[in-house]
């Protein structure tokens, strides 16, 4: 049962990073939805971008997958940045909500059936899961 939890927590991890690499839809002011990357990379950029936008600056180039650069205001980067913390915050979570279930598992097949994406049991589910949930 331990190998098979162990194994089985190493795989929620993997697909908990790859939910967060995979990026995020977010509505615009333009009126079309934009997908955002959250690769490493991303999530660095961004974070730069903040430390820009606390000093000041109002217009920031950057652009959404598949297109090409463009001038976002300070509000509209703020909005990509608020949007990109709460995707990550919500899998990071959703993920630890869902090891401590793991980790009451006696039997292997109930461990070996969950996936990522599972509903947890209200048992497991913290208020800050709720809260995440309910936001998305």
């Amino acid at each position: 049962v331990e190998y098979i939890r162990e194994v089985k927590l190493k795989e929620m991890s993997l697909a908990c990073n790859k939910a967060i690499i995979g990026g995020f839809d977010l509505g615009m002011a333009d009126g079309k939805t934009h997908h955002f990357s959250m690769t490493m990379q991303d999530q660095a950029n961004l974070v730069a971008i903040q430390v820009q936008l606390l000093s000041g600056v109002t217009e920031i180039p950057y652009h959404a997958d598949g297109e090409e650069s463009a001038i976002f205001s300070a509000d509209e980067m703020a909005e990509i940045i608020n949007a990109a913390n709460a995707h990550k915050t919500y899998h990071l979570v959703y993920f630890n909500a869902l090891k401590c279930w793991i980790n009451t598992l006696k039997r292997m097949s109930s461990i070996s059936a969950i996936e990522y994406g599972s509903e947890i049991p209200k048992k497991y589910r913290t208020a800050l899961l709720k809260k995440h949930q309910e936001e998305r």
